[in-house]
């Protein structure tokens, strides 16, 4: 079982994910809520065997297309490839879900 209210854990690359796709018992889908603190970037990075879809689930950030700023409940998809490239930041004083 999972929830989108799981609590996240630290990642490698420093950000909290909750990997809910793993958690609920998945195999080949990805799927991680993330939260970012205030300040909190994702590296700019694509990738090569998957698309990405960002929701923003609480708060807004700014996203790599163009640094413009996502409402929450916006949704973006990223496809495979260099054309895909993104990475997003939390610019507000608030947590941000992701």
């Amino acid at each position: 079982m999972s929830n989108l209210k799981d609590p996240p854990e630290a990642n490698a690359d420093g950000l909290r994910a909750a990997r809910v796709g793993e958690r609920a018992g998945a195999e080949r889908l990805g799927a991680s809520v993330y939260e970012l603190g205030p300040g909190d970037e994702m590296v700019f990075h694509y990738h090569v065997q998957r698309e990405e879809l960002l929701i923003v689930l609480e708060g807004s950030l700014r996203s790599a297309t163009g640094w413009e700023e996502l409402p929450e409940g916006e949704v973006v998809a990223f496809p495979r490839g260099e054309r895909g490239a993104h990475g997003y930041r939390n610019d507000t004083d608030a947590r941000v879900r992701v």
